[in-house]
């Protein structure tokens, strides 16, 4: 069996587009209390992990594929899904759920609207 490539961006590029993420994610929780901000802050760290992580698996699952061999012993062969595939429907469902919570912060915030609807609209 050939090596699976596991890594798609160097680490300068995670960081950089990490840090892209977080800039964008500040820029929508502007308003928040100093106690919700300091809730808010590990929130936006991980939603902008989880958002580069999502792009640089689904880079991978476009190179190697959705499905992949396996061998458990002599007979034991065949095709199941892949570890990527398998991780990056994890960590869409993380995402998603610190997502659900940022949009929860923003809204109590932003009484006149939804900051992640607003965001979409100008971008």
């Amino acid at each position: 069996m050939s090596k699976i490539k596991t890594l798609f961006y160097e680490e300068e590029e995670r960081e950089k587009r990490t840090k892209q993420e977080i800039k964008k994610m500040v820029d929508l929780s502007k308003g928040l209390t100093p106690y919700k901000k300091i809730l808010c802050d590990t929130l936006i760290e991980n939603i902008a992990f989880c958002i580069v992580q999502l792009e640089e698996l689904r880079a991978l699952i476009k190179i190697g594929g959705y499905i992949e061999k396996y061998k458990n012993g002599k007979n034991q062969y065949g095709y199941k899904e892949s570890t990527l595939n398998k991780q990056y429907i994890s960590t869409g469902k993380i995402y998603a759920v610190y997502l659900d919570k940022f949009r929860e912060f923003t809204l109590e915030t932003n009484s006149g609207g939804d900051s992640l609807d607003d965001y979409d609209r100008k971008h």
